[in-house]
């Protein structure tokens, strides 16, 4: 199995000219401020940099057809050693050889966010307060069974060793039925909410459940799996995560993506900040691993990403503290090679950021997009974690 670092340089490409044509890209892409545009323009250069690579590929064929054929006649004229050693410094051109396989180029990791220090003040009668505001009920609490999983090596894929506690989050909406956000409507908000933890309670399908008034309730208990991001796959700067029903904690917020006006209720996205704070500080869980089920969710059929699309956009990562998320390039794409899933035209930097990143993967191991893909998808297929890895329930998601 190979990494795509070790993936061979085609005797049939020049990555030096793959490289210029890349940076082209970038200049002429940087200028493109709407994300869907930037996307379709680097998808479009895709195409001329395949062609570009198949014209130079004819070129060196023909020039080394044309360079073996004079070293065969030369071979038949010059004999004695004087010649010979005059043929050796004049015909020793650099045509049909191969350049060195430059670095892959790698997107720099952004500044991680550092989680402030929370702490548990009073557990009382199903209540729990914390040092920063939080206050977590315990009314609809339940269980599954204790979470066990392991990450993997994002170079070697190597396994690590079982592990317990939680590597993550993952941020949902519940697409739940909604009534207008408004005093006349407190009873029917305050009827659909109960009704909505209970359902979530019997399916065991999130920890955390953030109700519309910005109440936080514990669901499924931290130590836990719950069934709530199905076939997923995240990776940071260390280690790839798979299955993350084991891995990730699910938090959810009572909403619909295609919810009027904003997605989110302040009281929401000031609730979540907090609940997000404590459970960073207590399981020291880094900022790159607090990510929207969209960024993760991986269709296995089509190879594609994107199967659930909660929280494809306007994620509030900055309002919750965790930076910009929506800048971090999917590691479905750039590792394995998946490609987008139709998502309603919703478009976030970290996919165009993946789309160039793997244009110029391609062009640093003298290969073309296409062909590259289809390395990483082997690589995928030749590590995807067996049963022995993941839980009987991976395949479980939110509904």
């Amino acid at each position: 199995m190979q990494r795509p670092r070790d993936l061979p340089v085609s005797p049939k490409t020049d990555p030096v000219v793959s490289e210029e044509l890349i940076r082209q890209v970038k200049r002429q892409s940087a200028d493109i401020a709407n994300d869907v545009d930037r996307l379709r323009f680097v998808r479009g250069s895709i195409a001329k940099h395949q062609a570009a690579v198949r014209r130079r590929a004819r070129f060196l064929r023909r020039s080394m057809e044309v360079h073996r054929a004079s070293r065969r006649r030369l071979r038949l004229v010059y004999r004695i050693p004087l010649t010979a050693l005059i043929f050796a410094i004049t015909s020793a051109p650099n045509i049909g050889r191969i350049p060195p396989k430059p670095p892959s180029v790698r997107v720099p990791a952004s500044a991680e966010i550092a989680a402030p220090n929370v702490w548990l003040v009073e557990r009382k009668a199903g209540l729990e307060i914390y040092s920063n505001g939080l206050r977590v009920e315990d009314e609809f609490l339940t269980y599954t069974h204790t979470r066990a999983y392991r990450a993997f090596d994002r170079q070697s894929l190597r396994a690590s060793s079982p592990d317990t506690r939680p590597a993550g989050i993952v941020f949902h909406t519940t697409e739940s039925r909604m009534a207008p956000f408004e005093p006349s409507q407190n009873s029917r908000l305050q009827y659909n909410g109960r009704n909505l933890l209970a359902y979530i309670a019997r399916n065991r399908l999130y920890h955390f459940v953030i109700d519309r008034f910005g109440r936080v309730f514990r669901v499924v208990a931290e130590t836990d799996y719950a069934n709530h991001a199905g076939r997923s796959l995240w990776a940071d700067d260390h280690n790839i995560y798979w299955s993350l029903n084991q891995s990730f904690l699910g938090v959810a917020f009572e909403t619909q993506t295609e919810a009027p006006r904003n997605i989110a209720t302040q009281a929401q996205i000031d609730a979540a900040r907090v609940l997000t704070e404590m459970l960073r500080s207590r399981y020291h869980i880094l900022a790159a691993d607090c990510v929207t089920h969209a960024q993760v969710s991986v269709n296995l059929q089509t190879m594609r990403l994107g199967y659930h699309t909660d929280w494809a956009d306007n994620f509030p990562f900055r309002e919750v503290g965790l930076g910009n998320g929506y800048n971090t390039p999917v590691a479905a794409l750039t590792l394995f090679g998946f490609d987008l899933q139709a998502n309603g035209g919703r478009v976030w930097p970290g996919l165009v950021v993946a789309e160039e990143q793997l244009v110029q993967d391609a062009a640093a191991h003298g290969t073309t997009l296409e062909v590259y893909r289809r390395k990483l998808r082997q690589r995928f297929r030749d590590w995807k974690p067996d049963a022995a890895y993941a839980s009987a329930d991976d395949a479980s998601g939110d509904q």
